[in-house]
């Protein structure tokens, strides 16, 4: 799942043309610290695999996240949006949508990752002392 996850928003990450940058070219003005339970706050997301058509085409797939959940785990990675369409012969109006920022979720996937690569290494190191106190018996 995760990796399904991972490599979706990668791809976005790619599209949307995301450039890494250090710390101190983010302007924070606030402290930093390390993201902890980022594993408890991906089981909590809730992946969604969408069929959608456009104007009578044939259906196509999309991946995505489920807006509410994310925005009750997370509010800080939805952005809002305004898509602007003609309403009358010189009349627009403004449909305002709220979306989710995909690349936020790229260092919370990474942090989860190297959570799990932890706790494999743990379990790793369990499974070898067993090996070792079963053996001696």
């Amino acid at each position: 799942m995760y990796r399904i996850l991972f490599s979706t928003l990668i791809l976005i990450s790619i599209f949307k043309s995301v450039n890494a940058q250090s710390n101190n070219a983010l302007n924070n003005s606030g402290a930093s610290s390390p993201l902890k339970n980022a594993s408890a706050i991906i089981g909590k997301l809730n992946p969604l695999f969408i069929e959608t058509t456009f104007q009578g085409s044939a259906p196509y797939y999309k991946f995505g996240l489920d807006l509410s959940s994310t925005k009750s785990l997370m509010p800080d990675v939805i952005r809002t949006g305004s898509n602007w369409y003609a309403q009358g012969k010189s009349t627009q109006k403004a449909l305002n949508f709220e979306t989710i920022d995909y690349a936020q979720l790229v260092p919370v996937l990474i942090a989860a990752m190297q959570e799990q690569q932890a706790q494999i290494a743990e379990l790793k190191q369990q499974v070898a002392d067993l090996k070792k106190e079963t053996a001696s018996r």
